[in-house]
C-alpha cells in the first residue's frame, strides 16, 4: 500500500469538512440576510427577531430540522410568547409574585442549557420571558407588538431554515471521529451554575421592572448570551467574550452607517450577508473561541435591529448608547460571575473539614 494513501484520505476528509463548514456558513449568512431584510420590508417593530431565531436554530445544529422539529419549535415559541404576555397582564403589578415566578422560569431555562437540552429553545425562551415584561412596563401596545412579532418569528424562522437548507443542502460528511463533547458538570455543579446565572440575570431584570424608563433590552439579551456559555469560557476567556461583543458591535456600527447613508433593502441584504459570512465562518471554525462569535452574531442582530427599529430615538447617538449598553452588560455579567464564584470558593474553603470518622462511616 502506498504511504501516500492515508495522507490523501486525510486531505480529502479535511477538504470535505471544510466544504461542509463553508456550506453551514453560507446557510447561516443567507438566513440572517433574508429574514432581516424581509422583516425590514414589512416595517416590523422588532425586525431582527426572525433572524435571531433562524440563526440560533442553524448555529445549534448543522442538520435540516424535520417537520416535527420545525412545527414543534413554532408551537413552543408561540405558546411561550402568548403565555408570557398573559403572565405580564396578571402579575405586572404584583412585583414579588412576578419575581418569584420569573426566578423559577429563568432557572429552568438555564438548567436546560447547562444540560445541553432543548437546542436553541431555552435561550429564546429566556429572551421572550425576560424582555416582554420589561417592554410591558414601558408600553402595553409595544408589548402586544413584541408578542405578535415573536409568534411571526417562531413560524417564520423554521421556514427560512428549511429554505436555506433547500438552496444549500447538507453534504455527506466523511466517516471521521467527531471532537468529543465537553465533560458534563456534576449534578451539584449544574445546579450551582444555573442558580448563579439566574441570580446574575434577575438583578438587572428586577431593577428594570422598578425603573422602566431606564430599561435596556440590549443589556438583558447580552447578559443572556454570556450566561449561556460554558463555565470555562466565562472565566478563562472573559476577554474573548468582550472581544466577541466588540466585534459584533463594530460590525453592527458599520452596517448601520451603510444602510442609513444609502437606505436600500438590496444594500441591507448584501451588508447582512457579508456580516453573516464573516462572523459565521469563525463560528464554524475549530477554534476554542468559536462560541464567542455566536455572541457576536447576536450582538450584531440586536444592535442593528434596534438601531433600525421605528421606535424610540433612531439617531446615531442612540445607536452609540446601545453599543455602550453591550459593553456595560458584558462587564457586568462577567464581573458578577467572577465575584460570586470567588465568594463561593472562599466560603467553601472556610468550612471546617468533616471528621475522619464521619467520612469513614459515610
Amino acid at each position: 500500500m502506498s504511504p501516500d494513501g492515508p495522507t490523501r484520505d486525510a486531505a480529502a476528509a479535511e477538504a470535505s469538512r471544510a466544504n461542509a463548514a463553508w456550506r453551514q456558513t453560507l446557510r447561516l449568512a443567507l438566513a440572517l440576510a433574508l429574514s432581516f431584510t424581509i422583516g425590514e420590508a414589512q416595517d416590523q417593530t422588532f425586525a431582527f427577531l426572525t433572524a435571531l431565531f433562524a440563526v440560533q436554530m442553524l448555529a445549534k445544529s448543522p442538520d435540516m430540522p424535520s417537520l416535527k422539529q420545525g412545527f414543534g419549535f413554532a408551537l413552543i415559541m408561540s405558546v411561550a410568547a402568548l403565555a408570557a404576555l398573559t403572565l405580564a397582564g396578571i402579575l405586572l403589578h404584583k412585583p414579588v409574585a412576578y419575581l418569584l415566578v420569573m426566578g423559577i422560569l429563568v432557572f429552568g431555562c438555564f438548567q436546560l442549557q447547562a444540560r445541553g437540552k432543548g437546542g436553541p429553545v431555552p435561550q429564546l425562551l429566556l429572551i421572550c420571558s425576560v424582555a416582554l415584561p420589561v417592554i410591558a412596563q414601558q408600553s402595553t401596545d409595544l408589548a402586544l407588538a413584541f408578542t405578535a412579532i415573536m409568534v411571526e418569528a417562531a413560524i417564520g424562522a423554521p421556514l427560512v431554515v428549511w429554505l436555506v437548507h433547500a438552496i444549500l443542502p447538507t453534504t455527506a460528511m466523511p466517516a471521521a471521529r467527531a471532537s468529543p463533547p465537553p465533560m458534563a458538570d456534576a449534578s451539584d455543579g449544574l445546579l450551582r451554575r444555573s442558580l448563579l446565572a439566574t441570580l446574575v440575570l434577575l438583578l438587572p431584570f428586577a431593577w428594570y421592572m422598578m425603573h422602566p424608563n431606564a430599561a435596556s433590552i440590549v443589556i438583558l439579551i447580552t447578559c443572556i448570551g454570556i450566561l449561556g456559555q460554558a463555565p470555562a469560557l466565562q472565566l478563562r476567556t472573559a476577554g474573548g467574550l468582550l472581544l466577541g461583543n466588540l466585534i459584533g458591535g463594530v460590525a453592527a456600527s458599520l452596517a448601520y452607517l451603510a444602510v442609513t447613508l444609502l437606505p436600500s433593502l438590496v444594500l441591507l441584504f448584501l451588508v447582512c450577508l457579508l456580516a453573516g459570512i464573516v462572523l459565521a465562518a469563525r463560528l464554524y471554525s475549530p477554534s476554542p473561541l468559536a462560541p464567542v462569535y455566536a455572541i457576536a452574531l447576536t450582538t450584531f442582530l440586536i444592535l442593528l435591529g434596534t438601531g433600525l427599529a421605528p421606535i424610540g430615538d433612531g439617531s446615531a447617538v442612540a445607536f452609540i448608547a446601545r453599543l455602550a449598553d453591550v459593553a456595560l452588560a458584558s462587564l457586568y455579567a462577567i464581573g458578577a460571575i467572577i465575584l460570586f464564584r470567588a465568594a463561593g470558593a472562599a466560603a467553601h474553603k472556610s468550612e471546617p473539614p468533616s471528621p475522619p470518622g464521619e467520612k469513614a462511616h459515610a
